[in-house]
């Protein structure tokens, strides 16, 4: 008499690959979180942003109140009070559109002091009219010409017209 074949040995080694491919997920994230934001770099320092503003594209100069809703024919902007950071600190503001994977447009990297002729970040696409969905607004400190920490940060909402 020949003994039953093993039908755990498929189901087992399918088990040990999965878990294995996800140790491998876990050590890249882990290896880029290090590289994109390295231990020791929280400086406790914080940006303010003075708000989100409607923009006119002529003066370059924003008016109006505080928003965070606009629609996809409104030009906007973000306002950054550069002088709340120390001056020799290097900064930088961007505008990021659908989560994160988009860039629309920002300032620096340049030191707090160089920045504060340039109050003033626009969201930039190059066209008339915006696409809709979600906007972020994130002031970062840079170190070696890569964003190490996030200063300060703010979402708006454009929805279609």
């Amino acid at each position: 008499m020949r003994p039953a074949p093993d039908e755990t040995r498929p189901v087992f080694r399918l088990m040990v690959a999965l878990g294995l491919a996800g140790l491998v997920i876990l050590g890249v994230g882990l290896a880029q979180f290090v590289t994109f934001e390295p231990l020791g770099q929280h400086t406790g320092v914080s940006a303010r942003i003075v708000g989100i503003f409607d923009y006119d594209r002529v003066s370059h100069t924003v008016h109006g109140g505080n928003r965070d809703h606009f629609r996809t024919n409104e030009a906007f902007a973000a306002e950054v009070d550069w002088s709340t950071l120390p001056p020799d600190l290097e900064v930088g503001a961007a505008w990021f559109s659908g989560g994160f994977a988009i860039d629309a447009g920002g300032v620096g990297p340049a030191t707090a002091k160089d920045l504060l002729a340039r109050p003033v970040v626009p969201v930039n696409f190059g066209a008339r009219r915006f696409p809709s969905g979600r906007y972020e607004f994130v002031v970062e400190r840079f170190s070696g010409g890569r964003p190490v920490e996030v200063l300060a940060r703010k979402t708006v909402v454009v929805l279609g017209s």
